[in-house]
């Protein structure tokens, strides 16, 4: 409707159709962009009925690009600056991208939700360097500002809180001997910092009892749906309650969920402190295994988040392990069985990194034909991406396989062309084993590359070939 107003109408005001214009393609870009996340199966729908979505990977520079030149013209604009911020998320320099967003809620923008867009990159950004309490004070404004999902907001401030308790107990874990006494005391004052404006343990603690409670009473439905961030926040909440007020690592999980680790694969202190986090938790829940009431589940959770931290810090063997130990509990994971298709995923992920075409198509079919878990629609969009690249992958490789004339055969891709075969074919055995007392007349061969079809193209090569016949090593 909007894009034949700004076409059909009579426009008397330039001004106005300025404005006017910028909104609507604006929002038609944006339009656009999402469609184009979508699973294709989505997407064929969608455009059977007439919408499209055309979207590139990995053109990062070229948005770098767009952003300088334009914000040379407008330093002031709140979209760009959003966007700017984004950009220097996503490539992983997050101390310039929390200036950036905390100089965007300065600006003067009639538009409330903008700000909040800004808080939740924020609260990311800050979680991603474990600075929960700081985290916390954003999910806090955006819980007294925003009317979106009040359920999540208390979920995300509860992990952080269970997060700060795990590091504390870290810290305070008894040592032996009058040194180890010293730095126990020394660790006990870090940690007392670390629990920020509460008194002690138990003061967080209840904190987050009051918060996980009362989650079931702030469920929404939209559309007849609810949110899939809060039938986590469900589920986990009573979870909560039933193994003894335990929770395992349920803010790594959340940044897993929303795939916050591509953010810091440059980060290598982070991605070390997380690993860290990781071990301790499996090292205490390997000590205390008693006291979970689904061990393999929480194990299982703990591990998948040290096999991509390792993932991160290039330790890509290591981290095949953890997945496959994963694999090898399928039959004792009675809760969290979205954690075996995610494995699928991740083992896909590493096989396409490592150049093992084959393997990742195989781990992706697996995670394709897993159905019925719990933050599917989630992986689905994991399984786009990974579709998007592999596509783009074939695509390259046959451009190069046709460019070079070469038999080399790929999964997926058909023979190079027919001049190679009848090339090769012309050639005697004796030529094929490189026998060197054989004579071989250049003139009778045919071209094996498709654009050299004319002799002359290569006449000026044969006195290379005759060269390299009378070349004595």
């Amino acid at each position: 409707i909007c894009w034949g107003i700004l076409k059909y109408r009579d426009w008397s005001d330039g001004i106005s159709k300025a404005v006017f214009e910028s909104g609507v393609r604006l929002g038609v870009g944006a339009f656009n962009m999402m469609i184009s996340l979508l699973p294709k199966r989505v997407l064929k729908l969608l455009e059977f009925v007439g919408f499209s979505g055309d979207r590139k990977p990995d053109q990062v520079y070229e948005a770098n690009e767009l952003l300088t030149y334009w914000l040379d013209i407008y330093p002031q604009s709140a979209v760009f600056q959003l966007l700017l911020g984004r950009y220097q998320a996503i490539t992983g320099d997050l101390e310039r991208a929390i200036d950036t967003f905390e100089k965007a809620t300065t600006l003067p923008v009639d538009w409330r939700h903008y700000n909040h867009m800004c808080y939740w990159e924020l609260l990311w950004c800050y979680a991603l360097r474990a600075d929960w309490l700081t985290a916390i004070k954003y999910v806090d404004k955006l819980a007294t500002e925003s009317l979106w999902s009040q359920a999540t907001y208390r979920y995300m401030k509860a992990t952080f809180l269970i997060q700060i308790l795990d590091e504390y107990d870290v810290s305070v874990r008894p040592g032996t001997g009058n040194k180890a006494n010293q730095q126990q005391q020394h660790q006990q004052q870090l940690a007392q910092k670390q629990l920020g404006p509460y008194k002690d343990r138990d003061a967080v603690l209840k904190d987050v009892d009051l918060l996980l409670k009362d989650i079931p009473k702030m469920m929404h439905r939209f559309a007849g749906r609810s949110l899939p961030l809060e039938k986590i926040a469900l589920r986990k909440s009573k979870r909560y309650f039933n193994q003894n007020k335990k929770l395992t690592l349920p803010a790594l999980e959340l940044m897993f969920i929303w795939n916050e680790f591509k953010l810091i694969h440059c980060q290598q202190d982070s991605i070390m402190s997380f690993l860290l986090i990781c071990e301790n938790k499996i090292n205490d829940l390997i000590r205390n295994r008693g006291q979970y009431q689904n061990f393999d589940d929480d194990y299982s959770l703990a591990l998948l988040l040290k096999g991509v931290c390792l993932r991160c810090r290039g330790q890509l063997f290591q981290a095949s392990m953890c997945f496959q130990e994963i694999l090898e509990l399928k039959q004792k994971i009675t809760i969290d069985t979205y954690l075996l298709p995610y494995c699928e995923m991740e083992l896909c992920q590493l096989a396409f990194d490592a150049g093992d075409i084959p393997e990742a198509i195989k781990r992706l079919q697996r995670a394709r034909n897993t159905k019925n878990y719990s933050l599917e629609s989630r992986l689905h969009f994991r399984m786009h991406e990974m579709d998007t690249r592999l596509e783009d992958y074939n695509r390259k490789t046959g451009k190069l396989i046709k460019k070079a004339g070469s038999e080399t055969v790929i999964p997926g891709h058909k023979r190079s062309d027919s001049h190679s075969n009848s090339s090769i074919g012309s050639i005697s055995k004796e030529e094929q084993r490189g026998d060197s007392e054989s004579e071989v007349d250049i003139t009778e061969l045919k071209p094996m590359f498709p654009e050299f079809e004319e002799e002359e193209d290569f006449g000026g090569l044969n006195g290379m070939f005759a060269a390299e016949e009378t070349f004595d090593p």
